[in-house]
C-alpha cells in the first residue's frame, strides 16, 4: 500500500475535487423551467395561416397566445462546451405528459454540442394546435434569445405521436426548424389534416429542410405503412433530403444513443443543393394544380355552384396553401 505526504494528499485531493467540479459541469438539465418570452409565431391567428389549407381557414376566427407561460414548465439540458458556431437546438414533443430527457441521450447531445428543450404537459392527449405547437415555437424563441444558439441549426423533434406533431412543425415553419427527428411518428402531407404551408414556405421547406427518419425494425405494421407513406408523400411533393435508420432489435421505441447520433449527423450536416429535378418536380405540381383550379372555373361558367364548391374544397385540401390566392378569389366568388 502507498502512503502519500499529507501536502501530496492535499494536492490529490485539490485536483478530484477540480475533476468532479468539471465533470458536473459538462452539462446542466434542469427540470420545471419557465420561460418568459412569447413569439408572434405562436399566436393561434399564426398558427391557423400556416397549418389550415387558406379556403378552410377562412371560416375560423381564432387569434392571441394561447398559453399561460407562467403555469408551463420545460426540461432544459445544456451542454458545457459551446461550438465554435454556436449551439445547436433540438425542441422535442413528447408523447407523454412530464418532460423528460429520453434515455442515453445526454452523452449525444453532449457531443453534438445541441441544447435539448422539451415541455410539460404536451403529450397525445393536448391539443395540437392550441399547446403543442404553441408550447414548441415558445422553446425555440425563448432557447435563441437566452443562448447563443445557430439560427441554422434549430431542429425539431418527436417521439410516437410527438413525432407526427413535430413534422407539422417542421412543415409549416421552416423559417424557424430548419430539419425534423422524427421518431416512429409521421404522416403523409397534402391533405385537410396536414395540407401544404403557404407558397414561400412551403418553397423553401422543400429546398432547405432536413427530414431523418427513425424506427424499430420490429414497429407495428401499420406504423411501418405509415412511414412509407409520409417519405412517399414527401417525395411526390418535392421534398427529397430525406434520410433513415432502422433499428435494430427495437420495436416502438424513443432513440437508441446510436440513432439519436446518426440523426444529429445528418440533421448537422451541409444541406445538399437542391435536386436537378426539383424545378420540374414543381412545375408538375404547378399543371396539376391548374388543372383542379380550371375545373373549378368551368363548373361556374355553367353555373354549377354546388359542383365548384366540391371541386374547389378538393383542391384547397390537397394543394393548400400553393393554391391561394387563386382559391381564395375562386372561394368569394361562390358566396
Amino acid at each position: 500500500m502507498r502512503f502519500w505526504s499529507p501536502k501530496t494528499a492535499r494536492f490529490l485531493a485539490a485536483i478530484m475535487l477540480h475533476l468532479a467540479v468539471a465533470r458536473g459541469a459538462l452539462a446542466q438539465q434542469r427540470a420545471d423551467v419557465v420561460l418568459t418570452q412569447t413569439t408572434p409565431l405562436a399566436d393561434l391567428g399564426e398558427i391557423e395561416r400556416r397549418t389550415r389549407p387558406p379556403v378552410y381557414a377562412s371560416g375560423i376566427a381564432a387569434h392571441g397566445q394561447s398559453l399561460d407561460l407562467s403555469k408551463e414548465s420545460y426540461v432544459v439540458h445544456v451542454p458545457a462546451q459551446k461550438p465554435p458556431q454556436g449551439y445547436a437546438l433540438l425542441v422535442f414533443v413528447p408523447p407523454w405528459d412530464q418532460a423528460r430527457l429520453p434515455p442515453e441521450w445526454a452523452t449525444v447531445l453532449d457531443e453534438n454540442g445541441v441544447i435539448f428543450i422539451s415541455a410539460s404537459r404536451s403529450g397525445n392527449n393536448a391539443d395540437i394546435r392550441s399547446r403543442r405547437m404553441p408550447l414548441a415555437l415558445t422553446a425555440a424563441a425563448n432557447m435563441v434569445q437566452k443562448y447563443d444558439v445557430d439560427p441554422a441549426r434549430v431542429f425539431i423533434g418527436g417521439f410516437s405521436g410527438g413525432g407526427r406533431v413535430a413534422m407539422r412543425l417542421a412543415l409549416a415553419y421552416p423559417d424557424v426548424f430548419r430539419g425534423a427527428l422524427l421518431n416512429s411518428g409521421d404522416d403523409p402531407i397534402g391533405s385537410l389534416e396536414i395540407p401544404i404551408p403557404p407558397s414561400d414556405l412551403f418553397r423553401k421547406f422543400q429546398e432547405e429542410s432536413q427530414l431523418f427518419y427513425v424506427e424499430g425494425d420490429s414497429e407495428q405494421a401499420a406504423i411501418m405503412s405509415s412511414r412509407n407513406q409520409s417519405i412517399h408523400s414527401m417525395r411526390d411533393w418535392c421534398v427529397f433530403h430525406i434520410d433513415r435508420m432502422v433499428m435494430p432489435l427495437h420495436g416502438h421505441d424513443a432513440a437508441t444513443a446510436s440513432a439519436l447520433d446518426r440523426a444529429l449527423t445528418s440533421l448537422l450536416g451541409p444541406t445538399a443543393p437542391p435536386q436537378d429535378d426539383l424545378e420540374s418536380c414543381r412545375a408538375g405540381l404547378q399543371s396539376s394544380l391548374n388543372a383542379r383550379l380550371k375545373a373549378v372555373e368551368d363548373f361556374l361558367a355553367k353555373g354549377d355552384k354546388t359542383a365548384a364548391r366540391r371541386a374547389l374544397d378538393e383542391a384547397d385540401a390537397e394543394f393548400g396553401g400553393l393554391a391561394a390566392p387563386e382559391s381564395l378569389e375562386l372561394n368569394a366568388r361562390l358566396h
